[in-house]
């Protein structure tokens, strides 16, 4: 068995703006799981532990499901938690140009899927890529308030190939192996 999800790739600028941006976050304070820069991505679905052998029955299906589907330009605008920004238990950055296209981009992902009978997601789609989990509210208050007033500059992002990661967790953290990288086409000739 291995553990599966589909995202919309980061690149490696991107992800190092928010390297640096979480290392400032790291100094306030608070018991959260950062995530490592390298490993930022936008999941579109979580697949959880599935058979190996299915693996190219899934990349077939995201092939097909995403043959005519187009590059995306967005940008993320501001810090979010969930639920909220005052006790977060996941904080992340969110989208607000473009949100639709992603969200019908996961939603092509989701009805595709479930031709291969993977349960469809039963709560709406909301675009954001996660920065941190929050593993305990003990001495949180320095991060929140700092959090609350964070001057948050739009970060723009071309949104390029879709993936299928294998995620291995493991006591350092997770470990992923994109297994397919399903290229966007591009607006516009470029």
């Amino acid at each position: 068995m291995i553990r599966l999800f589909i995202a919309l790739k980061i690149e490696s600028t991107i992800q190092q703006k928010f390297d640096a941006i979480i290392s400032d976050f790291q100094t306030k304070g608070g018991k959260v799981k950062w995530v490592d820069g390298k490993n930022l991505h936008l999941t579109l679905k979580f697949l959880g532990n599935q058979e190996f052998k299915f693996v190219d029955l899934i990349s077939s299906q995201l092939r097909n499901a995403l043959q005519d589907c187009q590059t995306i330009e967005s940008e993320f605008s501001t810090l979010g938690g969930f639920p909220n920004l005052r006790k977060p238990k996941v904080v992340w950055a969110d989208i607000d140009k473009n949100k639709n296209a992603i969200i019908e981009l996961a939603e092509k992902v989701d009805s595709a899927l479930s031709d291969l009978k993977f349960e469809k997601n039963d709560k709406p789609f909301r675009p954001h890529l996660t920065l941190g989990r929050v593993k305990s509210y003990e001495n949180l208050d320095g991060l929140t308030e700092y959090l609350s007033s964070y001057n948050f500059e739009n970060i723009p992002i071309r949104f390029k190939s879709v993936q299928l990661i294998q995620s291995k967790l493991t006591q350092q953290g997770p470990i992923y192996k994109v297994l397919e990288e399903i290229q966007l086409a591009e607006r516009f000739g470029g």
